[in-house]
C-alpha cells in the first residue's frame, strides 16, 4: 500500500516479488540494507550497499547520494525500514520503496542471496540437535531473536521469567536468527520477535511480535 509522505517524496512499500522485479529492471537506482554491518556481511540482496541506520552519520551519508534516483530500503523484517523511512525522505529522496517483510520474505520466495561470512559462524543450535531438543511430550517453546532487535531484548526477561515459573510443564529453545541460520530458514518465520510452541515435533501455536507476561501465561495455559 502506498503512503504519501509529502507532496516531494513518494514511500511506498511492495511485495517481494515486485522489489525483485524493480531493482532487476530499474539501471538507475539505490538498493541499500539499512542493516548492520555484520548482518550484512553474513547475506544480502545481491547488489545492495549497506548503510546502517543506527550508525550516528546515517542521514550524512544518505545525503551523498543522488535523491533523484529511486532507493529501495530493506532490513531483516521489516520494522527498521519502516523506522529509517523518515529519515530517507528527510535526505530529499524523490522515491522511496521498501520491501515488504524484508530480507525473511525474500528468502522464503527462495530468492538469491549473496553470502560472504557465512562459512565461518558456528551456529549453537544445528538442525540435528534442534529435531533431538523437540523429541518429547513437554511443550517446547521456542524464542527466535537477534541480538540486535530491541523487542527480542524487551521480552527476554519475561520469557525466562515465565520459563522458570514453568520449568517442570515447558522446555525453552533459544534460537539466535544471526547464528542458527540452518534452523531458522527452516522455521521460514516471517518477523522476530517470534514464539513457536511444540509437542512432539508437532507446531501447536506460534505467536509473532511482543507480547506481556499475561499474555504467554495465557497462551501457554491454552496449549
Amino acid at each position: 500500500m502506498p503512503h504519501s509522505m509529502s507532496a516531494q517524496a513518494l514511500y511506498t512499500v511492495i511485495s517481494a516479488p515486485e522489489f525483485k522485479q524493480q531493482i532487476e529492471s530499474n539501471t538507475s537506482k539505490y538498493v541499500i540494507d539499512v542493516r548492520t554491518q555484520a548482518e550484512y556481511n553474513t547475506k544480502h540482496i545481491i547488489g545492495a550497499q549497506n548503510i546502517d541506520m543506527y550508525q550516528t552519520d546515517f542521514l550524512a551519508v544518505l545525503k551523498t547520494l543522488d535523491i533523484n534516483k529511486p532507493i529501495y530500503i530493506y532490513c531483516l523484517s521489516g520494522a527498521r525500514s519502516s523506522i529509517s523511512s523518515s529519515v530517507f525522505k528527510e535526505a530529499g529522496f524523490k522515491k522511496i520503496y521498501e520491501l515488504q517483510g524484508g530480507l525473511m520474505n525474500w528468502e522464503n520466495y527462495q530468492y538469491a542471496v549473496k553470502t560472504e561470512k557465512e562459512s565461518q559462524i558456528v551456529p549453537e543450535i544445528t538442525l540435528d540437535i534442534f529435531e533431538k531438543l523437540l523429541s518429547t511430550d513437554t511443550l517446547v517453546m521456542v524464542d527466535v531473536y537477534a541480538p540486535w532487535c530491541l523487542p527480542c531484548k524487551t521480552m527476554s526477561p519475561l520469557i525466562e521469567e515465565v520459563s522458570n515459573e514453568y520449568k517442570s510443564t515447558l522446555k525453552l529453545i533459544k534460537l539466535n536468527a544471526d547464528i542458527d541460520l540452518e534452523v531458522y530458514r527452516k522455521l521460514n518465520v516471517e518477523s522476530i520477535p517470534a514464539l513457536l510452541f511444540y509437542i512432539n515435533h508437532k507446531l501447536v501455536m506460534q505467536h509473532i511480535g511482543v507480547i506481556n507476561k499475561d499474555g504467554l501465561v495465557k497462551l501457554i495455559k491454552t496449549l
